[in-house]
């Protein structure tokens, strides 16, 4: 799945005739996620795609796209259809603007996208999604090297770009003490430099991160791998900021998690 380009799984003709031109294509906040942002005229905020979604329709109308079956929530000024890619997993796909015909739109957008999903683009053919390591690299890669040879998990989810697992046998309980989570993201610069009052400014292997403590010793790392490969992104309003990956660690205790985080670091620089 991190081999494809999720921006290839939008047609963009499709995409023209249901809204208009887009005005930038590019990344989402999520790794795996590809977004089209649009003028002002034609009212739609953005349409995307991402490939971190079970294949589950619960809730859904479904129909029908060629052999592949598909589920429609019309959540208003939010339009979201889930397309199966196999038996195991769904692309989804969202719309936003205003609630007139939008899950109509975002109909025709799939509709004529689905054929993409037979042979999908490579992301190292991509021209609008950077190219930074996140792709190239398991993400359980960095998680399981924290831990003493021998160590089982139980591997959760189904985000290409993120490796949850229980070190151990699976807790059901609200505060999981076993489990962690290593996901590649995209922040922008200005986010990461920010930091706020409650959390603690770290340096992960020689990497500017941020540190948050949460409730029952939560805890969450979110480390700046990509600081010296920066991408411009267009904002809704036009104006272009630079962005860049990052490394978003959780786990219970901040011991452990920045444990993780040095080794999710370690498993990206040689990568």
């Amino acid at each position: 799945m991190r081999r494809i380009d999720p921006c290839g799984l939008l047609d963009q003709a499709a995409v023209t005739a249901a809204v208009g031109a887009p005005r930038f294509i590019g990344p989402g906040l999520d790794a795996d996620e590809c977004e089209m942002r649009f003028d002002p005229a034609t009212q739609i905020n953005s349409v995307s795609v991402s490939m971190s979604v079970s294949a589950v329709g619960d809730g859904g109308t479904k129909f029908q796209v060629g052999d592949r079956d598909a589920y429609t929530l019309d959540g208003g000024d939010l339009c979201h259809i889930s397309l199966f890619f196999d038996e195991d997993r769904a692309f989804f796909y969202s719309i936003s603007g205003p609630p007139e015909q939008l899950c109509q739109k975002l109909r025709q957008i799939v509709i004529g996208s689905a054929p993409q999903l037979d042979n999908p683009p490579q992301r190292a053919d991509s021209t609008t999604m950077p190219d930074t390591k996140g792709w190239k690299i398991d993400p359980c890669t960095g998680l399981t090297a924290a831990f003493a040879p021998g160590q089982t998990f139980d591997f959760l989810g189904l985000n290409p770009f993120e490796c949850d697992v229980y070190a151990g046998e699976p807790d059901s309980s609200e505060t999981a003490r076993n489990r962690y989570t290593v996901r590649y993201i995209n922040v922008s610069t200005e986010h990461a430099r920010y930091v706020p009052d409650e959390d603690r400014r770290l340096r992960i292997v020689g990497v500017d991160a941020t540190e948050t403590s949460g409730d029952n010793e939560f805890c969450q790392i979110k480390v700046f791998v990509g600081a010296d490969h920066t991408f411009p992104i267009m904002t809704y309003d036009g104006k272009t900021e630079k962005w860049l990956e990052a490394i978003h660690v959780t786990g219970y205790g901040c011991a452990e998690t920045r444990q993780v985080a040095v080794a999710a670091v370690k498993a990206h620089r040689n990568g």
